[in-house]
């Protein structure tokens, strides 16, 4: 990627940034930058960090979790319930 591509990037994130904020503003609904992560795609890492620094977010791995689940997991795969039955167990 180059400099001028990171700085129109830049440019996008912080436009992104402020969408998000004025649809909180407008909508009544906050929108929660420090609950949010970011995820990469065939970048290193050091660039992710400078786009969730950018976002004020936090970085993250795959697989993406969602209520404790791997999205795009396959339920009927071995463990895949395992997070969800330790949540319920009781010790």
């Amino acid at each position: 990627m180059t400099p001028s591509s990171f700085l129109t990037l830049g440019k996008d994130l912080q436009t992104l940034k402020s969408l998000l904020l004025a649809f909180g503003h407008i909508s009544g609904l906050k929108v929660n930058l420090d609950k949010s992560n970011i995820y990469g795609i065939n970048l290193d890492q050091a660039h992710i960090s400078r786009l969730a620094e950018t976002l004020e977010c936090k970085v993250s791995g795959w697989p993406i979790l969602y209520l404790g689940l791997p999205l795009g997991g396959n339920p009927r795969a071995g463990g895949f319930w395992d997070p969800v039955i330790e949540e319920f167990q009781e010790d």
